[in-house]
């Protein structure tokens, strides 16, 4: 019993000195492993901050930029605006231009229709006129035909009074002439 006490001591040692150089040879590999760790830790410490330089960096060129770009933005919108308040009024003075000249449109639109009835009056009118005018021209044609006629009749009546006065003349002559004689 001493010795399966003993044998089995020695196994169990045995067992524990494999167990020792595993975890030995495990812890080496584990230090190794470790120190590997670190290493990569440190390499990714110096990347990370790096990176973190670089963030910054380009994070300060960005914010730059950025000021730059709302400052630009807010000269365009004031410049925008003002251009914008400066349509509005052109906008609000063409409109009441416009206005007025519909209202000036409307009023010559009634000028121009009391023109054409005014236009259509005075044709009639001119029409009327050239009538009466013919008439009168028919009337003085008349009446210059009767003057002619008349002055002929004037003349023979001229002619006629003026052998009248001669004849009584010559009577009065006779009758002078056969009183005296």
């Amino acid at each position: 019993e001493d010795r399966r006490t003993a044998v089995a001591e020695r196994d169990l040692s045995r067992n524990e000195v494999e167990r020792l150089v595993h975890v030995e040879r495990d812890h080496s590999l584990l230090v190794s492993s470790f120190e590997d760790a670190k290493t990569r830790l440190k390499t990714l410490e110096i990347k990370y901050k790096d990176a973190v330089h670089r963030h910054q960096v380009v994070h300060g060129a960005l914010s730059k930029e950025l000021e730059a770009c709302q400052a630009e933005r807010t000269s365009l919108t004031n410049a925008w605006e003002a251009q914008l308040d400066k349509l509005r009024r052109e906008l609000g003075t063409t409109s009441a231009a416009l206005q007025e000249l519909r209202i000036r449109c409307s009023e010559l639109t009634v000028e121009r229709n009391q023109a054409t009835t005014s236009y259509g009056e005075a044709l009639q009118r001119i029409e009327q006129l050239e009538a009466a005018l013919d008439d009168s021209e028919a009337r003085i044609d008349n009446l210059t035909i009767q003057m002619v006629d008349y002055g002929a009749k004037e003349s023979r009546l001229i002619k006629e009074k003026a052998k009248l006065r001669e004849e009584m003349s010559r009577l009065k002559l006779q009758v002078q002439a056969g009183s005296t004689g």
